[in-house]
């Protein structure tokens, strides 16, 4: 047979082909967007940039997140679980050193502000209820009433 007329082995004969894109998981995909968020503010997170960045195409993103809203709750929750849950043993210095922190945070992720202020209770991740009721927690041990919804 000649050389130009090689026989092209069977499929069952040939080796599986390396994987060519990274492994995707919603984990890798929400860190990168903060790294994202971070560098370039939130008006710059696209899918497409965030795939680009992740060596992947935008649609592949899709299979673990829904959309860009989703994207920023995720990453807004990722960033709330930075924060510590100090117990100082004393009200007023526990809420201190939450605050200090909360700024340090939003001092890093400067992004976060904005969408803080924008999400108002939409976001409620586990990362985001974990400081809620934390704090919540702390403001009983310190013996302040729980609010009562006012009555029309």
């Amino acid at each position: 047979m000649p050389e130009d007329h090689k026989q092209i082995p069977s499929v069952w004969a040939r080796p599986p082909k390396e994987r060519q894109q990274p492994l995707l998981t919603r984990e890798s995909i929400v860190a990168e967007a903060v790294r994202l968020l971070d560098e370039e503010g939130a008006d710059n997170l696209s899918m497409r940039r965030l795939g680009s960045r992740l060596g992947a195409g935008a649609t592949s993103l899709y299979r673990h997140v829904a959309n860009k809203d989703e994207l920023l709750e995720l990453a807004l929750d990722a960033v709330y679980g930075e924060l510590p849950l100090p117990d100082t043993g004393e009200w007023r210095s526990t809420v201190t050193e939450v605050s200090r922190a909360l700024r340090a945070t939003i001092l890093r992720h400067p992004w976060l502000a904005a969408e803080l202020a924008e999400a108002g209770l939409a976001y409620l991740g586990p990362n985001v209820l974990r400081q809620s009721e934390f704090m919540l927690g702390v403001m009983e041990d310190a013996g302040f009433p729980r609010a009562r919804p006012t009555r029309r």
